[in-house]
């Protein structure tokens, strides 16, 4: 696989040069086949029914699997899948170093007991001190307690809760402004675990948006609930609506009225309306 490996390198870094002059560069990015064709191509066994260890994925032995099949292969998956994560640490913090060297350190790591990424923490500089010097063992430490210190999404969705309720104790509808007072807080005494990073650890912005809208739209959420309920009951205890005729058609009387008086001033209106107004009429009439 050494000339093969050789020639995808060189088209990834120069390319291919063209007639017109132009470049174009190009890379593997994966390889389809059966069980056969793919171990044939990455150089592992092909024997499948005789060979000890048989997985391209994992290390499990035959006698294990045949032991018990699903938890062995389980855990061994689950082991595979922790190496990878741990070179995706140590390549990222430390993108100079052997592949040789990255395999060590992660052996090391497994033999001195490491069983899942939160145990990453508990790494000493003492534990890989025969594998790198001194200052990158101290990068590579700080990487490991980097990645365990951030919250898993739930644990952050529950901390933006009980933060939304502990604020709205004090202010029923905190603004932008206030919400951001305490999110840069947050941010200032915890940056390494609610802090806006890229997967190399740098900061993005400030490192507050993502928390600051997640905080905003919790209150949000939990006002419009509220101002639901407010609106349903305020529309039960309105009054009629003018929307036809008049819904109050009797008022009370004036103090200095009474329904003689009010009789009266009845009777004189309507003399006017059905003498004067007619008599008018006519006088324009004839007027005309």
């Amino acid at each position: 696989m050494g000339t093969l490996v050789n020639d995808l390198k060189d088209l990834e870094l120069n390319g291919v040069t063209l007639p017109d002059g132009k470049v174009y560069k190009g890379t593997l990015c994966a390889i389809a086949g059966d069980n056969l064709g793919s171990h044939s191509i990455g150089g592992f066994v092909e024997n499948f029914s005789r060979s000890s260890h048989f997985c391209r994925y994992c290390d499990i032995s035959r006698e294990a699997f045949y032991a018990d099949p699903l938890i062995q292969a389980q855990n061994a998956q689950m082991m595979a899948n922790l190496s990878e994560e741990i070179k995706e640490i140590i390549c990222k913090t430390l993108p100079n170093l052997s592949e040789e060297t990255q395999w060590q350190i992660i052996l090391k790591l497994q033999s001195s007991g490491l069983e899942s990424k939160e145990d990453l923490k508990y790494v000493q500089q003492e534990d890989i001190a025969d594998l790198l010097p001194v200052i990158q063992r101290r990068k590579l430490l700080d990487a490991f307690k980097l990645d365990g210190k951030r919250p898993k999404p739930v644990a952050r969705r529950q901390m933006v809760r009980v933060l939304a309720d502990e604020m709205r104790k004090y202010e029923a509808n905190p603004t932008r402004a206030q919400c951001l007072t305490v999110v840069q807080n947050i941010i200032r005494q915890y940056p390494k675990s609610f802090a806006d990073m890229t997967p190399d650890g740098l900061l993005l912005g400030r490192g507050y948006t993502s928390l600051l809208i997640q905080v905003k739209n919790r209150i949000e959420n939990v006002n419009r609930d509220v101002s639901f309920s407010r609106h349903r009951s305020s529309t039960q205890k309105r009054g009629p609506t003018d929307t036809y005729g008049c819904t109050r058609f009797q008022p009370e009387l004036p103090p200095e009225e009474t329904d003689e008086t009010v009789e009266q001033h009845r009777q004189r209106l309507g003399v006017t309306s059905w003498v004067q107004f007619p008599a008018a009429y006519r006088q324009s009439g004839q007027e005309a």
